[in-house]
């Protein structure tokens, strides 16, 4: 089996088995709308979860235990973040993109051995890219200035890690299990998207991305980010006004479903969903 990418030092953080469970707090519902029909090897069952708590906050020695168990109780596909920028800190040379793949092909290594596929959030705005400042410092949770520089992102995301990915081909002994769906941005009509929600520019932000992507993997979905639910609805149907009615405008969308916890259950619990079409988490 290859060897895991290479890190730097991780600081070591006291944890337990509870990682599993700080790991889900929101489901996402991926609901396919009028999106193109996947190939049959590119559709994934079983259960998903989201595990960006697990990733961030857990030494990486850790992560394949926890993942393992992930795999035993049923999860096969397993969401974080994908962060633009981790991935492109720096701005692009004229049309020249510098990408640093290495945190994010340690986490794709890990859930391959444990037999997990990954659903890459690309998301926010890397810091040269930023529309808006937030204390004199770029604000990551405004819009990209320029969309077209986001959606080469996204392009560089599937051209990686999407089927027959450079990572794939780079890490041939591995089980390849490549991502099959990409999630563009994270509550949108919610506080990550500042100063406000704006559905049009969401809208010009994800047609673009989905676009470059489909054209180097046509068969990937590409998602609407995780709606907030309050106001899931009317900024959906504000999206699909500025897309048009025609059919294929959207692959998917994401939807956080939460509900109250009483102080008397546990702090959090595996929360999972399953769909005919697509994997929910």
């Amino acid at each position: 089996m290859d060897a895991p990418p290479r890190r730097g030092s991780i600081a070591r953080k006291t944890a337990g088995c509870a990682a599993l469970l700080a790991c889900t707090a929101a489901l996402v519902a991926l609901v396919s709308v009028n999106g193109p029909e996947p190939r049959a090897d590119m559709s994934p069952s079983g259960f998903g979860v989201n595990a960006e708590n697990l990733v961030t906050q857990f030494p990486e020695g850790d992560w394949e235990m926890h993942m393992r168990e992930m795999h035993a109780i049923g999860i096969r596909i397993v969401r974080t973040d994908a962060p633009w920028a981790t991935v492109e800190p720096d701005a692009p040379a004229g049309a020249r993109h510098t990408y640093h793949w290495q945190s994010l092909d340690r986490i794709v290594y890990h859930l391959a051995v444990a037999g997990l596929r990954w659903l890459p959030i690309a998301d926010y705005s890397a810091p040269w890219a930023a529309s808006q400042s937030f204390l004199h410092r770029p604000n990551a949770y405004s819009a990209p200035r320029d969309p077209s520089q986001f959606a080469a992102y996204g392009t560089a995301l599937a051209v990686r890690y999407g089927p027959n990915g450079r990572f794939w081909r780079a890490h041939a002994k591995l089980r390849s299990l490549p991502v099959t769906a990409i999630e563009i941005w994270n509550e949108e009509n919610g506080i990550y998207w500042q100063p406000a929600p704006d559905a049009a520019a969401y809208a010009q932000l994800y047609e673009d991305t989905r676009a470059a992507i489909h054209a180097v993997a046509p068969h990937l979905e590409v998602l609407v980010g995780g709606l907030a639910p309050a106001t899931a609805a009317t900024f959906l149907g504000e999206m699909l006004t500025v897309l048009g009615s025609g059919r294929g405008k959207v692959d998917a969308v994401g939807l956080h479903v939460t509900r109250p916890m009483r102080q008397t259950q546990p702090e959090s619990s595996p929360v999972c969903a399953r769909s005919s079409t697509s994997t929910a988490m």
